[in-house]
């Protein structure tokens, strides 16, 4: 997993040169379109799950990178979707707060593609049930960040 933080970083680093962006660009690829990369990038969230700590230990690159594995996975229908699921919402209730917004977005519609391959339903009851959960969400968290100090 080092290699992988040090290649992201090199890779977005503006100071390192064409070629090398290039070749990191290469490697970054395969390993994206690997069908089998996604149990490394599952394996990885789920040593993050493990650590019980709402902390990032990973780079939010990292952590991208990693959600665009398992989009393909997703994507393409391979893979442990129910472990996939497991670890999108549990990266959805514990660390949407205290990572980037580019990353929230990426778990945001990785979380609305798995439900939509995982229940073929009309758009109208997919909106539907996206507005309930919203609704839910916003609920619980008013009552636990405004109510909850209050009593």
């Amino acid at each position: 997993m080092d290699d992988l933080t040090k290649a992201l970083a090199d890779y977005y680093d503006p100071h390192t040169d064409l070629i090398r962006k290039q070749h990191l660009h290469e490697q970054l690829n395969r390993f994206l379109i690997d069908r089998n990369s996604w149990q490394i990038a599952l394996t990885t969230l789920q040593q993050q799950q493990q650590q019980q700590n709402q902390t990032i230990v990973m780079s939010p690159l990292v952590i991208y990178f990693l959600l665009q594995v398992l989009e393909q996975s997703i994507r393409h229908h391979y893979g442990d979707q129910q472990q996939i699921r497991q670890i999108l919402f549990w990266l959805f209730l514990h660390l949407f707060d205290s990572i980037p917004v580019y990353v929230r977005s990426k778990l945001c519609f990785l979380i609305v593609q798995i439900v939509r391959c995982d229940n073929q339903w009309s758009i109208d009851e997919f909106f539907q049930t996206c507005y309930h959960v919203r609704s839910v969400f916003i609920s619980n968290t008013f009552k636990k960040k405004i109510l909850f100090p209050i009593l």
